[in-house]
């Protein structure tokens, strides 16, 4: 007889558990901006031999955010290499609907913009660049590192 009160009590302490409103998501606050720049984010791998080789990430800062120079169109990038670690400015290659970027800097460790990045990578290196604003509907970056063939990531 103890054994079916347990047994129906452990029933209906589940059957109203799962009976309640509460969500996962109230945990999360609301971040409207953290929102907006996963929107327009993407990540792309360039694979050798079927091995990651190079991941690069890049966020379109212009929706994102009325900080940025509104004549220009503006990116952060990140470029992980995975075997090695010491990344050359002047091995980035990145060009936007065809126009070659005007400006690429590395983003400083301290940037407030790091921490606000929705996909982040610690060993990764972050840089800003910036093209020449065309009024273009699509964007279509491509980044080139070193030898690499252009990775098209498009932005809408």
């Amino acid at each position: 007889m103890k054994k079916m009160i347990s047994y129906l009590t452990l029933f209906f302490v589940l059957f109203f558990a799962g009976c309640t409103n509460y969500s996962a998501v109230k945990n999360f606050k609301n971040d409207a901006y953290f929102a907006n720049a996963l929107q327009n984010t993407q990540k792309k791998d360039f694979l050798e031999n079927d091995k990651v080789k190079f991941m690069f990430t890049a966020t379109y800062l212009n929706p994102v955010s009325k900080e940025f120079n509104q004549s220009n169109k503006s990116f952060i990038i990140s470029i992980f290499e995975v075997n090695e670690n010491s990344i050359d400015l002047k091995e980035i290659s990145a060009k936007l609907n065809d126009g070659l970027a005007t400006s690429i800097k590395p983003l400083p460790k301290e940037h407030i913009m790091r921490d606000r990045l929705p996909l982040k990578n610690h060993w990764a290196k972050y840089f800003i660049i910036e093209f020449q604003n065309n009024d273009a509907l699509t964007q279509m970056l491509e980044l080139r590192y070193k030898n690499s063939t252009w990775l098209k990531l498009k932005f809408d």
